[in-house]
């Protein structure tokens, strides 16, 4: 997609760009202005720095908030990519996501197909069973997600019946979900826990 970004702005003539990168906050940290690939690259450096946190290993539980992309889960799934390299392969994810308008009102497939393998879907995106390919997209890293890792979810917008769609353990509680976690990984498993959606947890054997 970065290729087709650089291509499409040669063709057109873009000579220069001024790119921001905020923290978590929403605050400015940084401005970039220049030659677009440079100043991309360097702004790319920056927001590396500030999201990408270093962990000397995969944990056995990873805790975190989807917030602030989370009005649905097709939002929040892009924060469960992100933690899901922080845990290893068997381990846990407690997931902590409002989700008011529940899994996806635009997009129902990521429901009725949530729990498909991915060679199953990669068949069907193939078979053009599944036509909308920003859908067979998100399928497909769901599917590698819940393959890769046990996932117990609180929220207050999915229903019981939403989180097992997606192949969900559901807890009614935060601390009912860290209990269950720690039940399946003793009390001594390592925990990492991530304040917000947008930090990318970066071990050794992450999956990046």
């Amino acid at each position: 997609m970065r290729g087709s970004i650089n291509e499409i702005a040669r063709k057109a003539g873009l000579k220069a760009i001024v790119n921001t990168v905020l923290n978590n906050e929403d605050k400015v940290v940084r401005v970039f202005a220049g030659e677009p690939w440079q100043a991309f690259c360097e702004g790319v450096a920056t927001a590396r720095e500030i999201f990408c946190q270093k962990v000397e290993e995969q944990a056995d539980i990873v805790i975190f908030s989807t917030s602030p992309a989370d009005i649905d889960y097709w939002q929040a799934m892009k924060a469960l990519d992100f933690a899901h390299v922080g845990v290893r392969k068997g381990g846990t994810i407690v997931l902590i996501t409002p989700c008011p308008e529940r899994i996806s009102r635009m997009h129902p497939s990521l429901k009725t197909r949530a729990t498909e393998s991915y060679s199953t879907l990669l068949d069907a995106v193939e078979k053009g069973e599944i036509e909308h390919l920003p859908v067979a997209g998100a399928l497909l890293m769901h599917s590698q997600i819940i393959d890769h890792a046990n996932v117990i979810c609180y929220s207050s917008g999915l229903t019981e019946e939403d989180k097992l769609a997606l192949g969900f353990e559901h807890a009614s509680t935060i601390e009912e979900a860290i209990q269950t976690a720690l039940k399946h990984h003793g009390e001594h498993a390592r925990i990492g826990v991530l304040e917000c959606g947008e930090v990318v947890p970066t071990a050794p054997r992450a999956r990046l």
